[in-house]
């Protein structure tokens, strides 16, 4: 117990010095072309929203892209409203990890340190020729350096509190506690706030699933829960942050707060539907998941406008 408080502390630490040093890379490396896309690619809420969903997809993290959204709004390269539509992007996009087996990228945090070398020395050859693109470079691999931070970061406060859900008492105890569906709802953001990641706590409710120990109404509470405790990585990000990038993370806690409370009066109507789409149980729990950021993001893309001034109103 120790040395799992010590790794997580270490991890966190980790974490919040790697957003310091992603801040200051990104904001040396700016400049107005770069304003331009990336102003042109969230330039509506929906096209934020898709960009979002892409980036998740491709980082196979939301995490990951929250902590970019946010690492993004504190150097001032995107706003409020920008932010808020990728970030409704990050939790459609997460799903997919649900629905494929993918790779977790905090395992491949040491990519980023090499990118940042090479981006080092890059800018070191070209420091006589160019200073301006010698500085950016340099800007770069610091930022890169910072990412592998912080995915560093991620990968000990993961790693340090995963094994718990490989045992058996931490099982017992999901199971236990999905008797009830305010319990269920509870422990399903207790349990990804504990394991700083939805699909760890995703690989519980199916492992939980495998072994016929829950059924498809509590698994979906579950995920309701998980849905709310994994705003606990934007939470962190945002400690250090602008104002504005505090508003994105209180941003987030709405979206997922707003959406799992919409469904919780109706989760036993929204299993019968998804009890329609597979006759496999785990598969009707990834698409339960799939189906549900889907429909939040739809309802959230409705009342963006006043979506975004209830955020503002929070500073």
């Amino acid at each position: 117990m120790i040395l799992t408080v010590i790794y997580l502390f270490c991890g966190l630490m980790v974490f919040v010095y790697g957003m310091k040093v992603v801040k200051l890379g990104l904001s040396q490396s700016i400049n107005d072309h770069n304003k331009f896309v990336l102003n042109y690619l969230t330039g509506t809420k929906l096209s934020s929203i898709f960009l979002g969903i892409i980036i998740t997809i491709l980082m196979q993290s939301s995490s990951a892209t929250i902590v970019l959204v946010i690492s993004l709004v504190n150097v001032n390269l995107i706003g409020l409203n920008q932010a808020l539509g990728m970030v409704i992007g990050a939790n459609i996009g997460t799903t997919i990890t649900g629905q494929i087996i993918s790779f977790s990228l905090e395992n491949y945090f040491w990519i980023f340190f090499v990118v940042g070398f090479g981006l080092y020395l890059f800018g070191k050859k070209d420091k006589n020729k160019n200073k301006n693109k010698s500085k950016r470079y340099i800007a770069l691999a610091e930022a890169a350096g910072g990412f592998g931070l912080i995915f560093a970061g991620l990968m000990l406060m993961t790693n340090s509190l995963v094994p718990l859900a490989e045992t058996k008492t931490f099982l017992d105890l999901i199971y236990k506690l999905s008797h009830s569906s305010i319990k269920a709802f509870i422990s399903g953001i207790i349990g990804t706030a504990m394991l700083q990641s939805s699909s760890t706590f995703i690989g519980v409710i199916l492992t939980l699933a495998r072994q016929n120990l829950v059924n498809l109404s509590t698994a979906i509470l579950l995920l309701l829960g998980s849905n709310i405790g994994t705003c606990i990585t934007a939470v962190i990000a945002a400690i250090n942050g602008t104002k504005t990038a505090k508003l994105v993370a209180q941003g987030h806690i709405i979206f997922n707060l707003g959406g799992a409370l919409i469904f919780l009066p109706f989760v036993s109507l929204y299993s019968n539907i998804i009890h329609l789409t597979s006759h496999n149980l785990v598969r009707q729990i990834a698409n339960g998941h799939t189906i549900f950021n889907i429909i939040n993001a739809f309802l959230f893309y409705l009342i963006f406008d006043k979506f975004v001034q209830l955020v503002r109103r929070l500073s």
